[in-house]
């Protein structure tokens, strides 16, 4: 027997009279979790119209195609708030926005390219067995890391933190580098779909990822929450580390900070110890 759809308007058809795809369905369509569907239907970026007599949703093939949009835009690194424009935006308006975003994504490419091509050096001098020192595996990481050497060692050169991450990096060998390279990634992704799905700073999966966080930096020198806050407010004034959290480092912040207050630490008054 055709089920009974209803939609916002207490209007109603039967199903059966198209494809609908309920909210597990549409999850392993797009390959998203249903708390990121709920999300975004909380936030009117796809929201089904029509629901279920038992108020669950059920999708059409046209809400499947926006939820297939939503990820060709957000994999592009496009905002979800500039998305929910995008998608009802006229045509001019997207294909601008696009412009500016695929100017965005040739630079992004290129200086890809050159941490490929600087990865690809030290992973042949490491199978040669050539000794590299800190300095040297940086220089072989591209032109934007002997300017990030140059600040933090400015900042930091005389700290003990400089000489415990110097020691960390000389120490490394090819499984090192790339069990790092894979752990940051994997955070990265993580944090993301955090983001996507609105995991709430405070909550106890915002914990995990704050803790995943400082597990990571802790393989270069012992960081306390304190020591987080203040790395985490540092992302956020530098578009080179906001990159490498895809764009995510003002959430990573939030995430942080709210664990620290929950801590009892003060926000106001934090010191590097």
């Amino acid at each position: 027997m055709p089920r009974v759809a209803l939609n916002a308007t207490s209007t109603f058809r039967l199903n059966g009279m198209r494809n609908d795809y309920s909210i597990g369905d549409v999850a392993g369509i797009l390959k998203v979790t249903t708390r990121t569907l709920r999300y975004w239907d909380d936030i009117g970026l796809l929201s089904p119209e029509w629901r279920t007599g038992g108020d669950h949703r059920l999708y059409t093939e046209d809400d499947v195609q926006r939820g297939m949009d939503i990820l060709i835009y957000r994999s592009v690194g496009i905002e979800l708030r500039d998305i929910a424009v995008l998608l009802d935006a006229p045509s001019s308006a997207t294909l601008a926005r696009l412009r500016t975003q695929h100017e965005a994504l040739q630079k992004r490419r290129a200086d890809v390219d050159a941490m490929l091509y600087a990865v690809e050096r030290l992973i042949e001098e490491t199978e040669m067995d050539k000794n590299l020192s800190p300095s040297q595996k940086m220089r072989n990481l591209g032109d934007a890391w002997p300017q990030l050497q140059e600040e933090a060692h400015e900042k930091w050169g005389n700290s003990k933190e400089w000489a415990a991450s110097a020691a960390a990096a000389e120490s490394m060998g090819k499984k090192g580098w790339e069990e790092f390279s894979v752990d940051h990634e994997n955070f990265a992704a993580e944090l993301a779909e955090a983001a996507n799905a609105g995991v709430e700073a405070g909550s106890e999966e915002a914990k995990e990822i704050v803790d995943k966080h400082r597990a990571l930096i802790a393989q270069w020198y012992p960081v306390s929450r304190s020591k987080q806050v203040i790395l985490a407010r540092m992302y956020c004034e530098d578009p080179r580390f906001d990159e490498t959290y895809r764009g995510n480092a003002h959430y990573l912040r939030q995430l942080i900070e709210a664990q620290a207050q929950a801590e009892g630490l003060d926000l106001g008054n934090l010191v590097w110890d």
